[in-house]
């Protein structure tokens, strides 16, 4: 998942500033910690709203270290733009099961006899 974050938001940020002057990149990128603030909560509300205030308390602290990876990588995204994240993020998403925890994955099928 952090990964993921991390090549999301930064080529979010550099796709959305092309064409920015440098000053404006600059205000975005030191006012990411404000995006943590603006999204955690709204984020927290909809999990209230699926499955009320225990959902919340259960995903507060994976959506605030997502929000937080993301946001950074926004704020290095308006800096120094994409890198090479549209790779990172076209392999993430074409080979999902290589980047899953080993208990996530999903079982192999079962195999035709030969």
């Amino acid at each position: 998942m952090l990964r993921e974050r991390w090549c999301s938001g930064r080529l979010f940020a550099a796709t959305r500033s092309l064409g920015w002057g440098r000053a404006r990149r600059l205000a975005y990128a030191a006012a990411w910690p404000l995006i943590v603030a603006v999204r955690l909560p709204r984020t927290l509300a909809d999990a209230r709203g699926v499955g009320g205030r225990r959902l919340a308390a259960r995903v507060a602290a994976p959506a605030l270290l997502g929000l937080t990876v993301q946001s950074a990588a926004e704020a290095a995204g308006y800096l120094a733009g994409p890198g090479r994240t549209a790779q990172d993020v076209i392999d993430i998403e074409l080979h999902r099961f290589d980047h899953l925890a080993r208990g996530d994955a999903p079982p192999e099928p079962p195999r035709a006899p030969a």
